[in-house]
């Protein structure tokens, strides 16, 4: 009995998903602290400087990208 192999992501596919998994992270830490994470804050969730600059260029660009996919949990943060 053969077992299916799951179809290779593309390197574009793989991108996509680290982008989308670091912007969910970002959000999830927004709504349980309610305020902008630090870098620290993101290091302990696994997110490091160097994936936030490949990624997004500056923390402050990962804000305005979470900000943009998720406007609605960031009311009341401070």
């Amino acid at each position: 009995m053969k077992t299916k192999q799951l179809p290779q992501q593309t390197p574009k596919q793989l991108e996509e998903s680290t982008r989308k998994q670091i912007l969910e992270t970002y959000v999830d830490i927004v709504m349980n602290v309610s305020f902008f994470p630090t870098r620290g804050h993101l290091l302990e969730a696994g997110i490091s400087r160097d994936k936030i600059r490949h990624h997004f260029g500056n923390i402050s660009q990962l804000r305005h990208a979470a900000k943009e996919s998720y406007p609605l949990s960031f009311q009341g943060v401070l």
